[in-house]
């Protein structure tokens, strides 16, 4: 999703719920702004121990707790409520890197034993189906059975299993994502692949991998940072070096520092200030902007509201002709509220330089209908992504002129029937080099905490960071997560093109409970891929 950060991919991962609306997360990004709270929440330090109840305070139910008939083991994964067995993620993140493997040495330990149980389990029920098959119905017998039976059952294979793994991440944001950490034979991809190796054998010596089917799903890429820079100095600082009176408050670490910490009984407030600013593993940069002091303060400012923003001092500003101007090629493009936006719909604007000229482009959602206007293309719709282009069939082709002429040439801004849907938007832009852009930019501030600016930095550049991989930028290495499925039970016919990686969790719950999910209306806000 947009921004790619883990603090808010994560929950959409493990229980597809949307950010906003029925069984929300309200989680984001790394940081935001409750403006009903005064109170600013970041994700890397203290405030991380309340990211499990702010996501469950708006109604997100983890896989477990939709599922609590059926065995349950969690190892490291976040959100860990309503598993049976869990081992603690803050332990492995915090042992994990002095002590490696910590956490998945543990957990293939304990499936190990599982294993071994299970074979005795299966054992002894296909006794106690001959025993009562054959009419021999020695009841001491019988009951002996069944007592061994019920040691087993809850030290057997679990019927869900979460494993989450956050080195590859971890490593690739200190080191760089094309280092010797990442992708040497004892780098971290290959690491991965050994315990998903490791994690399939124990599953084959069970006997329960026939009727296993498994999941995974990246949460984003990374991109490689050859150039660095800070915003709220480049753009807030050189307004203050020319004489403006700017009073900033900055909610996060740089990627590559330490923690912050908060006061959780007093935390401070964000009153008093022209601008509150956080980022974003490298990429997303957040700006939160505030009509006045007084009765508007909660209130998200706009896009004509933001080119006339009147400052504490008394001076008006156009922000967005500024951040433009300071930012200049460091920057991808901005985006901000045309309209005001809820889960419903509304209207988004995003603005960047392209050869020295401003470019914009408009998104107007109403429900699932996306209507997008940009004359220079901003987020290139119309360009084939070189990733896959020479890969496209001939079918893909037409399909890919189809999509063209649907969502960009036939679509009549004041006739939303003509506007294509979120499915046909996402098939589109799966051609183009930002997968998945009109409509995650579209879905961007369906909750008012998503800041009033998010700038997105260009190629290679890190926006506040120290270190050499950044995420939550709207490249394609940053967005293209992996999601796929395989087992004995997966039929090999289908291919997943182009999904969100929200759509994993409802899939397994089809898949385990053989019913539908029920979509928005039940919790969850991504499609389930077993639906056509």
């Amino acid at each position: 999703t947009t921004p790619t950060i883990s603090a808010r991919n994560i929950p959409i991962i493990e229980t597809g719920a949307p950010v906003e609306g029925v069984g929300a997360t309200h989680i984001v990004n790394m940081h935001f702004i409750n403006r009903k709270q005064d109170r600013a929440y970041y994700f890397f330090g203290n405030d991380a121990i309340l990211q499990a109840s702010i996501a469950h305070s708006g109604g997100m139910r983890t896989l477990a707790q939709r599922l609590p008939e059926m065995d349950s083991l969690n190892c490291m994964a976040p959100f860990e409520e309503g598993y049976h067995w869990s081992i603690d993620p803050l332990v492995n993140i915090a042992l994990g890197e002095s002590s490696r493997d910590f956490g998945e040495i543990l957990c293939l330990r304990d499936l190990s034993v599982r294993s071994k149980n299970q074979a005795k389990l299966h054992h002894l029920k296909e006794k106690f189906a001959r025993r009562t098959e054959s009419g021999n119905r020695n009841q001491k017998k019988l009951t002996s059975i069944l007592d061994a039976i019920a040691e087993l059952e809850n030290e057997s294979m679990p019927q869900l299993l979460t494993f989450f793994i956050p080195w590859p991440d971890h490593f690739a944001h200190y080191k760089g994502p094309f280092s010797d950490e990442i992708i040497s034979p004892t780098g971290e991809l290959n690491r991965l692949d050994y315990w998903l190796s490791r994690l399939a054998q124990i599953y084959d010596k069970s006997g329960v991998a026939r009727r296993t089917v498994f999941a995974m799903a990246g949460d984003h890429g990374l991109t490689p940072v050859r150039y660095l820079l800070n915003p709220e100095k480049a753009v807030f600082g050189s307004l203050i070096d020319e004489g403006f009176v700017i009073k900033v408050n900055k909610i996060s670490s740089d990627e590559g520092e330490g923690p912050k910490l908060t006061d959780p009984v007093h935390p401070p407030t964000q009153h008093g200030f022209d601008v509150v600013v956080a980022s974003t593993a490298g990429g997303n940069y957040m700006v939160d902007f505030f009509l006045d002091q007084d009765k508007n303060w909660e209130r998200q400012p706009v896009y004509s509201e933001l080119q006339k923003y009147l400052l504490l001092e008394g001076r008006s500003l156009n922000m967005i002709d500024e951040s433009l101007k300071r930012l200049d090629t460091t920057l991808d493009f901005l985006v901000v509220r045309e309209e005001p936006c809820s889960p419903s719909g509304g209207v988004v604007r995003a603005v960047g330089l392209r050869n020295g000229n401003k470019s914009d482009a408009v998104i107007i959602r109403r429900g699932e209908r996306i209507f997008y206007s940009s004359p220079s293309d901003l987020l290139q719709v119309r360009t084939p992504s070189p990733y896959a282009v020479s890969e496209m069939s001939s079918t893909e082709k037409s399909e890919h002129q189809y999509l063209l002429r649907k969502c960009l040439r036939e679509a009549v801004p004041a006739v939303e029937s003509t506007w294509c849907n979120e499915r046909e938007w996402r098939e589109l832009a799966s051609f183009t080099p930002r997968p998945d852009s009109v409509v995650q930019l579209s879905h961007l501030y369906d909750i008012e905490s998503a800041g009033t600016m998010n700038l997105f930095p260009a190629p290679y550049v890190g926006y506040n960071s120290l270190v050499p991989g950044r995420h939550a930028g709207e490249l394609f290495m940053e967005k293209d997560a992996f999601i796929g499925f395989w087992g004995k039970r997966v039929k090999l016919d289908h291919r997943i093109g182009s999904a969100v990686n929200g759509s994993m969790a409802p899939t397994l719950y089809e898949y385990l409970t053989g019913e539908q999910s029920g979509g928005a209306a039940n919790g969850w806000g991504y499609p389930s891929l077993l639906e056509p």
